[in-house]
């Protein structure tokens, strides 16, 4: 079976599935698969994979433990009971898919938006054009730090008692709000991902004059240590924090290519 004839399902698969996708590549490929993907460990892959596709990191382990027996490797796995039908009919569908093949479809279950499927081929978009693995880099920093806050926001002091609403998709320049009933205003939080226990991030433009406007209210969380044990660290007020923000600029040069309509 050819990436075209699977692809353009990915999209339609349950977190489960996806979930169980990730295991598969982890078990059939290894350190292989980690390496591939710029993942420093098991363990951050683990985290990574599972907080970008809305399961614990443990979920994955287990997937990948479900399939070790079906691949020759040095651990153990799942012995002793039969696979589960979810995970048999996913290893007979996904299962031959060789090496590349099968990393380009796990990029595209775990950050959709990082993939583009053409000439057959489902493509990291941006691994194409930097030439090089960026794909852990950009999930840490984003969608395994949002899936992270999704699942744990409810353990930060500051937002206990509040509703989420997510609104990464709406370009207000904060990734959440969050809600007390019965009281007016709200909380924006920007989610934002360190690999390490340590690091730079960094606000857009529009970030930064939100946070400017709503002041307390604003507040940045930062995930960090996905490389072992997940921590968020907060920030209340980033324009004003002692921490301090430094105003950055880059020249970008834009290319067009034009044609002329007859």
């Amino acid at each position: 079976m050819r990436p075209i004839d699977v692809f353009p399902s990915v999209a339609q698969l349950k977190v489960r599935d996806r979930a169980i996708l990730c295991g598969l590549f982890l078990s059939k490929f290894d350190q292989a698969a980690v390496q591939a993907l710029d993942f420093a460990s098991r363990v951050e892959a683990f985290n990574i994979m599972g907080h970008s596709v809305g399961v614990a990191p443990a979920s994955i382990k287990n997937y990948r433990d479900e399939f070790d027996p079906v691949f020759p490797n040095e651990r153990v796995g799942r012995t002793g009971r039969p696979m589960r039908e979810h995970c048999r009919l996913l290893l007979e569908r996904f299962g031959e898919l060789e090496f590349n093949e099968m990393r380009a479809l796990v990029v595209g279950v775990i950050d959709p938006s990082s993939v583009i499927l053409g000439a057959n081929t489902l493509l990291s978009l941006e691994a194409e054009l930097a030439g090089e693995s960026v794909v852990a880099k950009r999930i840490a920093t984003g969608l395994a730090a949002e899936g992270y806050f999704r699942r744990h926001y409810k353990d930060i002091s500051l937002f206990r008692g509040h509703s989420l609403i997510d609104t990464t998709l709406l370009g207000c320049g904060f990734d959440f709000r969050l809600d007390m009933p019965n009281q007016s205003g709200f909380l924006a939080a920007e989610v934002k991902g360190l690999r390490g226990s340590t690091g730079e991030i960094s606000l857009t433009e529009k970030e930064y004059r939100v946070a400017s406007r709503l002041r307390e209210d604003y507040i940045v969380v930062v995930i960090t240590n996905f490389s072992d044990s997940p921590l968020p660290v907060v920030f209340r007020d980033p324009v004003g924090s002692p921490i301090g923000l430094r105003r950055r600029s880059r020249k970008l040069t834009e290319v067009r290519w034009e044609m002329q309509v007859r």
